[in-house]
């Protein structure tokens, strides 16, 4: 389809459904395919959306500043997050953060961005993150509950005729294993989720040294905070070893 052939009408509207669409997850390339226009045209109409709203996908529209971000850019930056590993842009870090996004954008255009400006790009891109189930699929919810009703209160038992046992012998331990494939019944799993979310997760990691400093000042603060230990005993699927 020519979309130049359609009325100003038609073509606005199309352009506001094509970013809704991507928007809301699609493929740039799938609506492209969908509504039969080319994939310049698409990523166009996004680079035109991010620069001036809504308003400036208006086919009556003429002229204006050129976006900072031009239709070959947001296919850049939309190819790059959803094809390629950080490592191969020479990233120390396997996962895509908004900051090192913005640093790629940075080293490829010449244009820096804020933290908040990079995210609403990802965001007009359909690559916003999802939050995911923090639950293996393998799980087998029968033997998760029988291990919560039956197996835990022995070991809980067991922990008050041992401790002294414990202190005379340090070097020694006793293990009890968790059902297979139950991450979140594991309080240490929170404390590495803690850890990946809400410090490692949120900064450039350019170096294995700047990693390690990053791990260990983690776990130094965490040291000094009971009420954050606590808290990993606290969740819903943690709660029975409180």
């Amino acid at each position: 389809m020519d979309a130049r052939r359609l009325d100003r009408k038609t073509l606005t509207e199309l352009r506001k459904r094509a970013v809704m669409s991507v928007q809301k997850g699609q493929s740039p390339e799938v609506v492209a395919r969908a509504l039969q226009v080319s994939r310049g045209a698409m990523y166009g109409w996004l680079a035109r959306y991010r620069e001036g709203g809504w308003g400036n996908l208006d086919a009556r529209r003429r002229g204006g500043r050129p976006p900072k971000l031009d239709g070959l850019a947001m296919k850049w930056v939309y190819d790059t997050v959803t094809m390629k590993n950080p490592l191969q842009l020479k990233f120390t870090f396997a996962l895509w953060t908004s900051k090192m996004v913005g640093q790629a954008i940075s080293k490829r255009f010449g244009i820096t961005l804020s933290k908040a400006s990079v995210c609403r790009l990802l965001h007009q891109l359909g690559l916003s993150p999802q939050r995911p189930l923090w639950r293996a699929y393998q799980q087998n919810p029968e033997a998760v509950e029988k291990w919560l009703s039956e197996e835990y209160p022995r070991i809980k038992e067991l922990a008050k005729t041992i401790k002294a046992f414990a202190d005379e012998n340090k070097d020694r331990f006793r293990l009890f294993h968790l059902p297979p494939y139950s991450p979140e019944l594991n309080p240490d799993e929170r404390v590495w989720n803690d850890l990946k979310n809400n410090t490692i997760g949120r900064k450039s990691i350019e170096s294995k040294e700047q990693l390690h400093k990053n791990v260990i000042g983690f776990l130094r603060q965490l040291q000094c905070s009971p009420s954050r230990v606590r808290s990993y005993f606290a969740n819903e699927t943690t709660r029975y070893a409180a």
